[in-house]
């Protein structure tokens, strides 16, 4: 037979967040210069940390964050809504970090930053 009914379905919009990428201070340590790198998430309207969010960073050679990358890494938001990496080359350079954050209940971020070796 058939079915017939109704339904009452109630659509949410993903909230935004706002996404930062900052780069430390470059320490040569014998021929590898090390950075650290800090992603932070936020609610980009409240800026209340998003703990738990899962973050992709890539490291890409040059002032542009384009082509392949030279290095990566995942990490997830503690909860003030940071996580840390460490960059470690034998390049001195340009380089670009760009992060991708994902969240329950928010649209993707993303965020990107320049930094010198």
């Amino acid at each position: 037979g058939t079915v017939n009914g109704t339904a009452s379905v109630t659509v949410t919009s993903l909230g935004s967040m706002s996404v930062t990428v900052q780069a430390g201070t470059p320490v040569k340590h014998g021929p590898k210069y090390h950075v650290a790198l800090t992603v932070g998430a936020a609610d980009a309207t409240t800026a209340s940390p998003l703990a738990h969010a899962t973050v992709s960073l890539a490291i890409f050679a040059g002032p542009t964050c384009s082509g392949t990358a030279v290095a990566t890494g995942t990490g997830t938001t503690g909860t003030g809504g940071q996580v840390a990496f460490a960059f470690t080359t034998r390049t001195a350079g340009t380089w670009c970090a760009q992060a991708t954050v994902a969240a329950p209940g928010y649209g993707p971020g993303s965020g990107e930053t320049v930094f010198a070796t």
